[in-house]
């Protein structure tokens, strides 16, 4: 997903500030996505049983990953739509 953000990203050349923001985005999610990973390692390590408190910090830890990637998409339709007109 990120390869074919910085394809269209680079195809479009929409200027400094959306390819900051693109750039910005795609790495905001995927430091996300290793945190949400470790998160879940350390977890299943340290606590190995099911227990809801521990679900509840890995569902947390995903939707920061989902609101992460739902803002990427927002900023990549906002700079297609800026682009575009």
């Amino acid at each position: 997903m990120a390869g074919g953000a910085v394809a269209v990203t680079g195809a479009l050349r929409p200027g400094l500030i959306w390819g900051a923001m693109v750039t910005f985005s795609i790495v905001l999610v995927l430091a996300l996505e290793l945190v949400n990973s470790a998160v879940e390692s350390m977890i299943d390590h340290l606590h190995p049983e099911t227990a809801p408190e521990i679900k509840l910090a890995k569902d947390v830890a995903a939707g920061a990953v989902l609101v992460a990637t739902i803002g990427a998409v927002a900023v990549g339709l906002l700079m297609l739509i800026d682009t575009l007109a």
